[in-house]
């Protein structure tokens, strides 16, 4: 909580206060004036109370929990024997359309121009609040995430594990020397003190030392993401009409401090990436320039050159960068900071170990018998951590989805008729309900609202009477791993649109995951429970986890 409140509070000008003032009293008279539309699909409608400005009333219960109102929807109308769609508040200005898993195929595979990701995620999530909105009307590093980042992540191990091993002991392990008390056990903020070492390690494989050694890059790379998140909750707190289709009176307002960042940002990048560009034009004459860096920074500036004006200005290339970056720091930060919780909670029913002790024998295993040696890490040796690849998995379906994903906006401007005759007019929101089907055990299985760590590795319960190093010798990878999207699970998305970075964020997590359970001690903690802001999962800021470097004895 203190991160979130040092953003608010700190450097606020007279006129940054008096905008949000302003502000809050905008926010007033909209809802004073506030008109929303009508069901438009005369659907069945879940969280909206009965009586006189019911639509306004359900505000309060849809904030803190929108998970609870899409369940019940989900049980009442999906788990039937003729499931049918549900329309439910999405967040305080209109309806969304909840539609059955049985229409997923079709939904995902639906071309933009039917069934558009891009113009939802711009209007609904306040893109242009967020610092603007050319990365996604030109979505040029998407492949380049999907296919040369994935490319490279044999090659990017070695600098992540220099720049990884140096942030935990700079970032953790020397403040720790004064918080510790007699037996060595810190207090740990665990997500304010995630967010430096993902900042950190993302950053070197995305940039190089240039950006990850930069501290004030690094603090502005992380006001970058926080203020995002901020920005876009807030343009949800406002009308659709007042920041969709072509009305832009909210973002202005609300992107004034990231697009600051933003220049910061272009500011320190921009001698980098003119470095850069000049090595390429030399290359490009064959006039033996410098090797060129291997790091996402260069393959955005590669196909910026390629596109031309206006995508190859260095400002365009360096807010491209910081939007990326804002993405990887958000989804990973989220799933470690979750996945240290849940192995401080839990402990496997079978074995009665705690995941933490079970991981570190994994781990430790898996680094002594491997061909590479002990202590080097390969892609291929972190495959081999099928228990870990299970945890993540776990962790992501549990605690790092949101109640509604895959959210399209209908664009003919007939509608759309989906194949069990469910027809969405122009302009309306179809979503899937991602969380409700992660919590079923006829799509997840057995205690499909427990935690089990392993239950991706081998059928749960074939487990029973092993030693836990077994665990390493069955499967885990292929359609089970933490990185492939499926029908009944979709943290990443599903199709076409499924997130092109994953393959990266789950080798950094694994890197992470590895080397604390190898170098660090964790005492057992309750799980503090997943919280939501909307449709938005968080851990709870305020969550502390003690831990202390490892004793071996």
């Amino acid at each position: 909580m203190a991160i979130l409140t040092s953003y608010i509070l700190s450097g606020v000008s007279p006129a940054e206060l008096a905008g949000i003032l302003i502000f809050l009293c905008a926010l007033k008279v909209t809802f004073s004036l506030y008109h929303y539309n009508p069901n438009p699909s005369k659907l069945p409608v879940v969280g909206i109370p009965p009586g006189p400005f019911g639509r306004i009333r359900a505000i309060p219960a849809s904030i803190r929990h929108y998970h609870s109102i899409i369940a019940d929807g989900y049980l009442r109308y999906h788990k039937q024997k003729n499931p049918t769609a549900f329309m439910a508040p999405w967040i305080m200005s209109h309806y969304i359309h909840v539609i059955p898993l049985q229409l997923i195929s079709e939904h995902k595979s639906a071309p933009e121009n039917v069934l558009s990701q891009a113009v939802a995620f711009q209007e609904e999530y306040g893109v242009l609040a967020i610092g603007g909105s050319e990365i996604f009307t030109h979505s040029y590093h998407v492949p380049i995430l999907r296919q040369k980042l994935t490319a490279s992540l044999p090659r990017i191990l070695d600098p992540m594990v220099e720049e990884l091993e140096m942030s935990f002991k700079e970032e953790w392990e020397q403040p720790w020397v004064q918080r510790k008390n007699a037996e060595g056990w810190v207090e740990m903020p665990i997500f304010e003190e995630t967010l430096k070492i993902v900042s950190r390690t993302t950053n070197r494989v995305f940039g190089g030392t240039v950006t990850s050694r930069d501290k004030v890059f690094l603090k502005n790379s992380i006001d970058f993401a926080i203020g995002a998140i901020m920005a876009s909750f807030g343009v949800q707190l406002f009308p659709r009409g007042m920041h969709t289709d072509g009305s832009r009176l909210v973002e202005p307002l609300l992107s004034f401090r990231n697009r600051r960042r933003m220049a910061f940002a272009a500011k320190i990048l921009t001698p980098i990436i003119e470095e850069r560009r000049a090595i390429i034009e030399r290359n490009s004459k064959d006039e033996g320039s410098p090797e060129e860096p291997d790091d996402l920074l260069q393959y955005l500036l590669h196909q910026a050159i390629g596109l031309k004006a206006p995508h190859d200005s260095s400002y365009q290339v360096s807010c491209r960068y910081l939007m990326i970056n804002f993405a990887a720091i958000h989804t990973t930060s989220l799933t470690f900071c979750n996945s240290i919780a849940n192995m401080a909670a839990y402990t496997d029913e079978l074995t009665g170990c705690s995941y933490w002790d079970l991981l570190r024998e994994e781990v430790e295993a898996v680094d002594r018998e491997s061909e590479e040696g002990p202590g080097v890490w390969t892609k291929r040796k972190l495959n081999k951590l099928v228990g870990l690849d299970s945890f993540i998995r776990e962790t992501l379906r549990k605690n790092v989805t949101s109640p509604v994903g895959l959210v399209r906006k209908v664009m003919p401007k007939e509608g759309y008729t989906y194949a069990n005759g469910l027809h969405v007019k122009h302009g309306e929101l179809v979503g899937m309900p991602t969380l409700s089907v992660h919590f079923d055990d006829d799509t997840t299985g057995k205690q499909a609202l427990d935690f089990i760590g392993f239950r991706y590795c081998r059928p749960y319960q074939e487990l029973s009477g092993q030693a836990a190093t077994d665990i390493s010798a069955t499967g885990g990878t292929g359609k089970l791993a933490a990185v492939t999207t499926a029908d009944e699970y979709l943290s990443f998305g599903h199709g076409k649109h499924a997130c092109p970075g994953r393959f990266f964020g789950v080798i950094e997590l694994k890197m992470f995951l590895k080397f604390c359970l190898l170098n660090y001690e964790i005492q057992p903690t309750k799980r503090a429970p997943t919280q939501y802001l909307w449709a938005n999962p968080t851990p709870p800021f305020n969550m502390v986890i003690k831990m202390r470097k490892r004793r071996v004895d």
